[in-house]
């Protein structure tokens, strides 16, 4: 369908949402899938001077592991019903007058919307399934107009792929939204409701392009949780009160966002609140001192002097492009492709070439080409793995050359071989995974591929020992987000693909929040930081157990259920003395228990291999003292505590208790830290002869 013009963008939005209702008969119970799909909430907050146009899309995948741990589907039925999809399901938000200056959405999104009358889990497309693998492009434009480059997309002049999404089940439920208008001034009368439009549509061609007005933030809603499989049991389940969230620049760079989850004040935030204009002059600032390249429109319909976009495209997305037949229409002219290209590129791709011939592993330990040489190795080994895959028949269509551009696409990209010469053929994306690379993965240790991948860290962050000098800086595009002092500094962002120690965020959430230019619509307004993370003695076979906790405030409208798969949730890291910890059982009276830890971290630490052996346990002793920071006293005897809460948290005739300990990430490249907090189990009685403490004594 291609139509035109802002009148056919208004059919258009009429149409989808007319069309959502259609159909009739839902056999989505006799699949074992829930009647109600659960749901999770995407809240937008523009705090900004521009105008936003948020799209979000979810990809392909088969199986759909989300939506067969929802409907239950047995183990053995695991590659039957798969309920997988081939299309991209998409809707826009108020794609005609956008999101304005400090105005917000709130979006109700299901896990699933049922798309045809009668359910074969056997065959594609039959639930749009929203939460999984979300990619949320936001636009952004001076005025109420979207941007030329939406507009074309929406209305279908450069996707004539994309078709209304409807559905034939009888009562499909579908994403909502609801529109808050900025503040009106006091002398001024109300606005007029303004109302939240989402058009859904499905797309065979993929996903948006990479060069418009857009930056993209990435999110995922639930988590899968493996279970055994007994009787047949479905080998997965859902916890449906997770989200896993980031900002991405692994691939573009347009402007910030900040994210932060929703319903969980105890998790900081990722991102930025930089205003757009401002992230627009550090693009610019850093494009002119390195003569980077960037975006270019293709887009015909926008005229020719329009056609420069303020947006820049990672070393990751440059160098991937480089083992195409032809030069890339998204991006500058080159002087001779693909052997002369963009100068900052080009001098990547050159040192690559130099160092990675030129350096030696030395008795000196130089740290920069002993990471060259052991990345380069590590690439060369997954590569051999893929030719053995090809050859064993695993994979289809023709393997690809290992050219210079090629392993350099897979080093940036930090992504294994699996790729063929024809699309959509090659190998699964899981069958030659770089972890698992002959000779960096032994008998369930991957110590020596974890020993390379920091390696690799070390080279993006230039983290060496003090007088050892890098030859050349591998990824300026790191120092640009993170670390520059006259670029942007925003730590908490992915730079490269796995970045994923700085740039991801997981948390118990009941969905996320992102605000464009503040951070004041934020539960937290702290940039995320290593939390506590606190593991509860739990077993689902214990008669006694406990069912929910509470943080910061012992009120029923901070409860939150214990997930059994992972008795674990996590403390901020900012003030825990404030924010006191409670945990409830099940006993036919809940039992209430509670401790207080009253410094931030770091704790008592250990070295990784002490944690390993099981060296951190509860003791009041030096060296190794991991009470003193854990407050008892709030156990009191009268209702909801009983005599032996105090006796949970802190007993000397047992020598048991909570306890807090500290120890290093050894697969960072940042130092980083790992706080723990370890209880007892609920205990099954009241009361106690024990002698009680606090912080151990």
């Amino acid at each position: 369908m291609k139509v035109e013009g802002t009148q056919a963008l208004r059919a258009l939005a009429v149409a989808c949402s007319a069309a959502v209702w259609l159909g009739s008969g839902s056999s989505a119970a006799a699949q074992s899938c829930p009647a109600a799909a659960p749901t999770q909430t995407i809240k937008i907050y523009n705090d900004s001077p521009v105008y936003l146009f948020p799209e979000i899309e979810v990809g392909l995948g088969t199986p759909d592991v989300w939506m067969q741990a929802e409907c239950k589907v047995p183990n053995s039925q695991i590659g039957v019903l798969t309920y997988g999809q081939d299309k991209t399901f998409r809707f826009y938000v108020n794609p005609l007058t956008g999101i304005a200056p400090n105005a917000s959405v709130s979006i109700t999104v299901p896990l699933f919307t049922q798309l045809v009358a009668t359910v074969d889990p056997t065959k594609p497309n039959q639930f749009a399934e929203w939460w999984q693998g979300q990619n949320i492009q936001i636009f952004t434009s001076p005025t109420p107009t979207p941007p030329l480059a939406l507009a074309n997309a929406y209305n279908g002049v450069t996707r004539p792929k994309q078709k209304p999404l409807v559905s034939a089940a009888a009562s499909p439920v579908w994403p909502t939204c609801a529109y808050t208008p900025p503040p009106a001034s006091p002398s001024a009368p109300p606005p007029p409701s303004t109302p939240c439009l989402l058009p859904f549509v499905s797309d065979t061609d993929g996903t948006m392009p990479k060069n418009g007005p857009s930056q993209l933030f990435e999110a995922t809603l639930g988590a899968r949780q493996a279970q055994p499989v007994v009787n047949d049991s479905p080998p997965n389940t859902l916890d449906e009160t997770n989200a896993d969230f980031d900002v991405s620049y692994v691939n573009v760079a347009y402007i910030a966002g900040a994210m932060g989850p929703y319903k969980n004040d105890q998790t900081g935030y990722i991102g930025s609140p930089m205003k757009p204009v401002d992230f627009a002059a550090k693009l610019n600032a850093f494009q002119q001192v390195t003569n980077w390249p960037k975006f270019q429109s293709t887009d015909p319909n926008i005229p020719a002097g329009q056609r420069d976009v303020q947006k820049l495209p990672s070393p990751l997305e440059l160098i991937a492009r480089l083992s195409g037949a032809n030069p890339p229409a998204d991006l500058p002219p080159v002087e001779s492709w693909p052997t002369k290209v963009w100068a900052s590129v080009q001098a990547l791709r050159d040192n690559w070439n130099q160092w990675s011939q030129a350096c030696m592993h030395s008795a000196t330990n130089d740290q920069f080409c002993d990471a060259i040489l052991d990345v380069r190795d590590l690439i060369d080994a997954n590569y051999q793995s893929y030719v053995a895959l090809f050859k064993s028949g695993r994979c289809t269509g023709t393997m690809v050359q290992k050219t210079p551009d090629r392993v350099l696409a897979h080093l940036y990209g930090w992504t294994p071989w699996v790729e063929a010469v024809e699309d959509r053929m090659g190998c699964a994306p899981t069958d030659n995974l770089l972890e698992n690379t002959s000779d960096y993965y032994k008998n369930n240790d991957y110590a020596q591929y974890s020993r390379v991948k920091l390696e690799f860290d070390n080279l993006n962050y230039q983290n060496f020992k003090p007088g050892q000098q890098p030859k050349y800086v591998f990824n300026p595009w790191v120092s640009f987000l993170h670390s520059g002092a006259k670029y942007l500094q925003i730590p908490n962002v992915y730079a490269y693909s796995v970045d994923d120690a700085v740039g991801n965020l997981q948390a118990e959430a009941q969905g996320f929040i992102i605000d464009v230019g503040s951070l004041k619509h934020l539960e937290n307004q702290l940039p995320a930081k290593p939390p506590i993370n606190v593991s509860l003695g739990y077993a689902q076979t214990d008669a006694v157990r406990f069912v929910s906790y509470r943080l910061c405030r012992n009120d029923p409208s901070r409860d939150t259920k214990v997930n059994p798969l992972n008795p674990a949730f996590i403390l901020s890291a900012s003030d825990p003395a404030n924010c006191p910890v409670f945990l409830i059982d099940n006993k036919p009276t809940p039992q209430t228990y509670t401790f207080t830890l009253t410094t931030p971290p770091p704790y008592t630490q250990f070295t990784a291999a002490q944690d390993k052996a099981g060296l951190p346990r509860w003791s009041n002793k030096p060296p190794y003292d991991t009470t003193h920071d854990v407050d008892c006293s709030g156990d009191g005897n009268g209702p909801p505590f009983k005599p032996s809460s105090k006796a949970w948290c802190c007993s000397k005739t047992n020598s048991r208790g909570v306890f807090a300990y500290t120890v290093p990430d050894p697969h960072s490249a940042h130092q980083a830290l790992v706080h723990h907090v370890v209880t007892l189990p609920a205990l099954p009685y009241d009361t106690d002869q024990e002698i009680t403490c606090s912080k151990g004594r």
